[in-house]
């Protein structure tokens, strides 16, 4: 989650900021056992419940983040492929 969040700060208020996005994340990766190593929470899931959860973990990170100056990632998959010429 480095990647993610960076060093933890040493000024209080973005230190409290940081361990609350760490925190979020940590206890939904336990929870629902999430092994990426690239994305904090994952693919979002299928199941209504584990969404709801994954939606809280997921705003608290990015609440964390904008606090922290860093933008928060895309969530969306893009590929590099594909074709945005239109039709002839």
């Amino acid at each position: 989650m480095q990647g993610t969040f960076g060093q933890r700060p040493k000024e209080p208020g973005q230190r409290a900021a940081w361990d609350a996005g760490v925190r979020a994340a940590a206890r939904y990766r336990f929870a629902y056992e999430i092994k990426s190593e690239t994305d904090p929470l994952g693919r979002p899931p299928e199941q209504s419940d584990q969404r709801q959860q994954w939606q809280r973990a997921l705003n608290a990170t990015e609440r964390s983040l904008r606090t922290l100056g860093r933008d928060p990632q895309p969530r969306l998959e893009t590929s590099h492929d594909i074709n945005l010429e239109p039709d002839r």
